[in-house]
């Protein structure tokens, strides 16, 4: 009886119990060996893609090192961002009080602010507290344009700088005082005149950024500089950004920004910048570690990532183009949607910086330099190269030597100074000349020796006939000293050549016009 039961017991556990726990450890055993063959295809890929990043970052460094060895930049600093992933945040070069250039080191981003600005705006949309199509006036009851349609220019326009609002009908660099806050900036614009009707067409235009600001404190009630450290900046953990009202503030006892450089006769020469108004459109300073987390930020308008300071729907808002219209100028960016490109530039006397999205490839990209606008110095071509480089295309690296600018420069005003010694030396021959041939031919070579003094007395009108800017004769200067140099020596020379001539006439007594 007690042996049956056992082989009952037995037959049973081996016909049902067995089976059970042999599929039981199968499974165990599946999963296990599923489980870790899922983790090393992901190691694998996430040890491919950071041995990707590293090396892009060895390439990306080695290039703007030859870079700079290759021209008189002073210093720059670069960050390359990967959606979350910084693949290169570093310094080259030295500040103007000679420190060594660091992932930390301050620099003025210029006209970048300008994204600041329209996220901060784009907060109050989301919040509910602005409505795009609403009429400026509505948040600033004091906003006045010196024209009828000034009223009708909405916040939205504003933001894609459409608003009718242009340098030649408030030349903001020209102002005999600048504001020293933004209730000032709206109180001055009521003598600003439409260059265009409010949404026809676009016009980069400063203060359309300074409006913009001050919607950010009247809605918010907070100064604008604290709603941007408040709401951007603080949780972006930005630790070593901060906005400025006007450019003297960059250097004070508080924040003690190193100048900047400009360029005369291609080296770069220790320059104090030029006091104006900046606040809401170029008045960030910030470090190429802080610009990082905001460009890791700004590429989470697409993905399943949040943005700390926008939601999705409003970050596509704020870097997309005014819909329905062939204008290019997003809120804060020149958008390419075709392209899957984001760019914006920033541009003061003595700091420039570069900054591009390329929204299909998830990569950002930002350089900041100690050196000011200068139509010899190609910034933008190190924003291409470092595109190049992430794209997986090899830059263009090939650019002349800098010592042959210098040296060329430096032969030209040599050559006309020399001629024009000459000439001034050898008027009696010159006189001699003058009786052997027709009067006319005479004064027609003599309006010709004007042209250099015409054409540098009209170089600010023909700045704003070609770039719309409006820019005084000085700040035009700083940009470009060489071009003025050369021309301002040959139209003093040749003025004072004709000057002698006519002097030379009259003392003989033949000055006659035939």
């Amino acid at each position: 009886m007690d042996f049956d039961f056992f082989v009952l017991v037995t037959n049973t556990f081996i016909k049902y119990l067995v089976p059970y726990y042999m599929h039981k450890f199968k499974l165990f055993y599946i999963h296990k060996y599923l489980r870790l063959i899922c983790g090393l295809v992901l190691l694998q890929a996430f040890s491919d893609n950071t041995f990707a990043q590293q090396s892009k970052s060895k390439e990306i460094d080695s290039y703007i090192k030859q870079r700079l060895a290759n021209s008189n930049i002073p210093g720059l600093a670069v960050a390359v961002v990967h959606s979350d992933t910084f693949v290169l945040v570093k310094g080259y070069g030295k500040t103007a009080d000679d420190k060594q250039i660091g992932a930390n080191t301050p620099f003025a981003i210029a006209s970048l602010s300008k994204a600041f600005t329209a996220a901060a705006v784009l907060q109050l949309v989301q919040a509910g507290k602005i409505d795009l199509d609403n009429p400026v006036v509505k948040y600033i009851p004091a906003f006045s344009i010196n024209s009828p349609l000034g009223k009708q220019i909405t916040v939205r326009q504003v933001l894609h700088q459409i608003s009718g609002m242009g340098d030649t009908g408030y030349p903001e660099f020209n102002l005999k005082k600048q504001p020293q806050n933004l209730d000032e900036v709206i109180k001055n614009l009521t003598s600003a005149k439409l260059v265009s009707e409010p949404g026809k067409a676009f016009h980069y235009h400063n203060p359309n950024y300074q409006v913009l600001a001050k919607i950010v404190e009247e809605v918010s009630h907070e100064q604008f500089s604290t709603y941007l450290n408040k709401h951007i900046i603080s949780p972006l953990q930005m630790a070593h950004t901060y906005n400025a009202e006007n450019v003297s503030q960059f250097f004070d006892n508080t924040h003690h920004l190193p100048q900047g450089y400009i360029y005369v006769l291609g080296k770069p020469v220790v320059t104090k910048e030029p006091d104006w108004f900046v606040s809401g459109d170029a008045g960030i300073v910030s470090t190429a570690a802080d610009m990082a987390k905001w460009l890791s930020d700004q590429l989470k308008a697409k993905g399943a990532d949040s943005s700390a300071i926008l939601g999705q729907k409003y970050m596509a808002i704020m870097q997309s183009p005014p819909p329905n219209s062939n204008f290019t100028y997003a809120m804060g960016w020149h958008a390419n949607p075709q392209g899957h490109v984001l760019y914006h530039s920033g541009i003061m006397w003595t700091y420039s910086s570069q900054q591009i999205i390329l929204t299909d490839k998830g990569y950002g990209i930002v350089l900041l330099f100690n050196g000011g606008a200068n139509m010899l110095t190609d910034y933008y071509s190190f924003l291409e190269g470092i595109k190049d480089i992430v794209s997986g295309q090899k830059p263009s690296t090939s650019s002349l030597p800098p010592w042959l600018y210098t040296t060329a420069i430096v032969l030209f005003l040599l050559i006309i100074l020399t001629l024009g010694i000459r000439r001034i030396l050898r008027v009696k021959q010159w006189y001699r000349n003058y009786n052997k041939r027709s009067a006319w031919k005479t004064w027609l070579y003599m309006l010709i020796r004007l042209v250099p003094i015409i054409l540098l007395l009209l170089i600010p009108y023909l700045v704003t006939v070609f770039s719309g800017r409006v820019i005084n004769m000085q700040k035009i200067t700083l940009m470009y000293v060489d071009v003025v140099l050369v021309i301002g020596l040959a139209g003093v020379l040749n003025l004072l050549i004709v000057v002698l001539r006519l002097i030379y006439l009259a003392k003989h007594k033949v000055v006659t016009i035939q």
